[in-house]
């Protein structure tokens, strides 16, 4: 099959998609200076929504496409063809997977765990130097004891919906 305009199809079913979203929501004037580096070093936050969707329609798109080559259409025409075909159902699932995205933000902002680990990781950067990547990490070390305390309340809740049927 010819290569596709979509790229990142292929580089999300290599990557599996991993759902590293920056759990702040603020714009570039918001972000300080060791954010906009790192927020530099990575990819596009879009592509990560983008490859999530791409995923998701993936057995779609493939059928779209083997139903145009056996309708007699070349490679590249039945790939151009499936990708206006499927514009539409990729924005939705984008629009879907954004707002979507948007609201655990706006959850995780009210979360009294979020905010303790925020917390130190502001006073990492601020009193340690730490960068910005790392103040993270080894926030969500010296607090995981707040990590496992949702991970146990997470099984208990699993456990009593499965005694309940």
């Amino acid at each position: 099959m010819e290569e596709s305009q979509w790229p990142l199809l292929d580089e999300w079913d290599r990557e599996e998609a991993e759902d590293e979203t920056d759990t702040e929501s603020k714009t570039s004037d918001d972000l300080s200076e060791d954010e906009e580096t790192y927020a530099g070093e990575k990819m596009d936050p879009w592509d990560h929504f983008i490859g999530d969707v791409l995923v998701l329609y993936k057995d779609d798109y493939e059928k779209k496409v083997n139903e145009y080559t056996d309708r007699g259409y070349l490679d590249k025409d039945a790939v151009a063809k499936t990708e206006r075909d499927m514009l539409p159902l990729y924005r939705e699932g984008l629009k879907n997977r954004y707002v979507s995205n948007i609201m655990w933000q706006m959850e995780m902002a009210r979360d009294p765990v979020h905010k303790k680990i925020k917390e130190t990781a502001k006073r990492l950067r601020d009193d340690e130097d730490y960068e910005y990547e790392e103040s993270w990490k080894y926030a969500t070390e010296k607090r995981k004891y707040l990590l496992d305390a949702k991970i146990k309340q997470f099984k208990l809740d699993e456990e009593s919906d499965e005694d309940e049927d």
